[in-house]
């Protein structure tokens, strides 16, 4: 599996908000994401997850607005 892809996934739904089950085909399977997902959002040690400390380091803003 790309984890590359796996990690666009991610920042898609949590881009987007979109349900785990409605990821677009072009995505891994959700159930593949989703098992990902919960393996790098554990927190370590020290309380961080892998998750977290990737978003901070990438400047993650959050989910986008939506325009009106």
């Amino acid at each position: 599996m790309d984890q590359y892809e796996v990690w666009c996934a991610v920042l898609y739904l949590l881009r987007t908000g979109c349900q785990w089950r409605f990821l677009p085909s072009e995505f891994p399977k959700w159930q593949t994401v989703y098992a990902y997902f919960a393996k790098w959002n554990k927190p370590d040690q020290h309380g961080v997850s892998v998750l977290e400390r990737a978003l901070k380091k990438s400047s993650w803003r959050g989910p986008r607005a939506l325009s009106t």
